[in-house]
């Protein structure tokens, strides 16, 4: 059973991002430990980030109307 919204399914969209979430914590985990000397990329770098990760999530559900919350 499959429940839709805004023509998102989401029981294989939370499927999703679990599997890539846990994925890349655990990449991110690997890199961090075997790379002692890592440094964290700068504020401003984070926010593009951020707002490239936004606008892919914007992209790829435009029927959902979603917007950013500040």
């Amino acid at each position: 059973m499959s429940i839709s919204v805004g023509g998102i399914d989401l029981t294989n969209a939370i499927i999703n991002v679990e599997y890539e979430l846990n994925r890349t914590q655990r990449l991110l985990e690997w890199i961090i430990r075997n790379n002692p000397n890592l440094q964290a990329p700068p504020q401003h770098v984070i926010s593009q980030i951020d707002q490239e990760a936004f606008a892919a999530l914007q992209k790829k559900f435009p029927e959902a109307g979603i917007q950013r919350k500040f």
